[in-house]
């Protein structure tokens, strides 16, 4: 029996051998993660928000170092949140089949331990919701059928779209932008430190559901001294 939770896109960077953020590398790739995600023009907006953060960078400071690097990473997170439509995906493009394929012999059978949030009822003492085991022989067809729902992703037809995690989701990318235009209004020498910092807030709302709902709630407050900070020094 194997039991399945999530598959992963990718390492968490490309780095050269002498330590340093490999910029061009990183951001194509994770610009095609989004065009499979997504679709291209989505792998495009990344790119041309990425581009526009690294030509202002280098104006005030002569390089594109560490607040590029902070969009690069912490907009795709916010752009490639891993919704049902992407769990999906993930575990029906051939790749994990082939892992399995590799590691086991083929006598187990797969199941999958999920916690599917229009089905359960969350825990009123912990605000999660109890993971179910779901036989593959049925999930994995509806799954190959699923992915293609990712064109309702965000729409009013997305019916996974208004669970609260998915609100948090879809708020945290019009926040990122807002943040980013703040950044760069702000930009200079003396702020670019506070505007790194508030760009890597992203970095630490992690996990899924009522995790993501609490450690979004922790980070709000840090938000707003970074953004407070950046808005004093206009002054």
């Amino acid at each position: 029996m194997v039991r399945l939770w999530s598959t992963s896109r990718h390492s968490s960077g490309v780095r050269r051998a002498s330590g340093e953020f490999e910029l061009k590398g990183f951001v194509a790739d994770r610009a095609r993660d989004l065009e499979l995600y997504q679709n291209a023009a989505y792998g495009r907006h990344y790119m041309a928000l990425v581009d526009r953060v690294q030509q202002a960078e280098r104006r005030v400071s002569g390089n594109a170092g560490e607040l590029t690097e902070a969009v690069a990473r912490n907009y795709f997170k916010v752009l490639a949140y891993k919704d049902e439509y992407e769990v999906a995906r993930l575990h029906t493009d051939g790749s994990f089949h082939a892992y399995l394929s590799s590691a086991f012999d083929g006598g187990g059978k797969k199941v999958f331990y999920m916690a599917p949030q229009l089905l359960m009822r969350r825990d009123p003492r912990t605000g999660s919701s109890n993971k179910i085991a779901l036989r593959a022989a049925w999930l994995d067809p509806l799954l190959r059928v699923m992915k293609y729902g990712k064109v309702l992703r965000g729409t009013a037809f997305d019916s996974f779209g208004r669970q609260k995690d998915r609100l948090i989701q879809r708020a945290l990318i019009g926040e990122f932008e807002e943040d980013v235009d703040l950044a760069l209004q702000r930009l200079t020498p003396q702020t670019i430190e506070s505007a790194v910092a508030l760009l890597r807030v992203p970095s630490s709302i992690r996990g899924f559901g009522v995790v993501k709902e609490r450690n979004y709630e922790s980070a709000r407050p840090v938000r707003e001294q970074y953004r407070a900070t950046l808005l004093e020094s206009g002054r």
